[in-house]
């Protein structure tokens, strides 16, 4: 009779304690943009740079310097329209790229082609400060300027992203 009464006074310790505890549970809702976002000021991988290769959301800047969160797998090159099976953005890349040095130094060379991780965008003076992989097999990120000259330049173009949240 004792064990009884204890286990059913230790269930409903444990129902009282998860009622207790439940509004203090934050729950994530997320309201979704309904159009596309353009990540013409900033895109950042969500993480570390141990992370990566696993990030599942990203950070984006739109050109109303607007700031959401999207889902990473949303996110693609091409025009609003492109989805990421028609530009998958494992494809996006900027080009004629300078590297820096382990001193922060630039590099002579504009040869570089970078697969971007993250972007920061100068678009009134058209540059851009890149970190990325120029083997696009994720091994050498590095810290990368790729700047432009005209704003029909292959350097002018931005990712969207079709899933994205306001990041408050």
């Amino acid at each position: 009779m004792f064990r009884s009464s204890w286990i059913l006074c230790a269930q409903m310790s444990s129902v009282l304690i998860a009622l207790i505890t439940l509004p203090s549970v934050r729950t994530t809702h997320r309201e979704y943009s309904s159009t596309p976002q353009q990540c013409g000021i900033h895109y950042s991988l969500d993480g570390d740079l141990a992370e990566l290769a696993t990030a599942s959301t990203v950070h984006c800047i739109n050109y109303g310097n607007v700031k959401y969160q999207c889902d990473r797998n949303s996110c693609h090159g091409g025009s609003e329209k492109a989805t990421p099976s028609s530009s998958p953005f494992s494809k996006f890349a900027f080009y004629n790229c300078r590297a820096h040095d382990d001193y922060g130094n630039l590099l002579p060379n504009r040869d570089q082609t970078v697969y971007p991780n993250s972007f920061t965008a100068s678009n009134r003076i058209m540059k851009l400060d890149v970190v990325g992989d120029a083997n696009k097999d994720g091994d050498g990120i590095a810290h990368f300027n790729c700047d432009y000259t005209k704003q029909s330049d292959l350097n002018s173009r931005r990712p969207w992203c079709n899933r994205c949240w306001l990041n408050k």
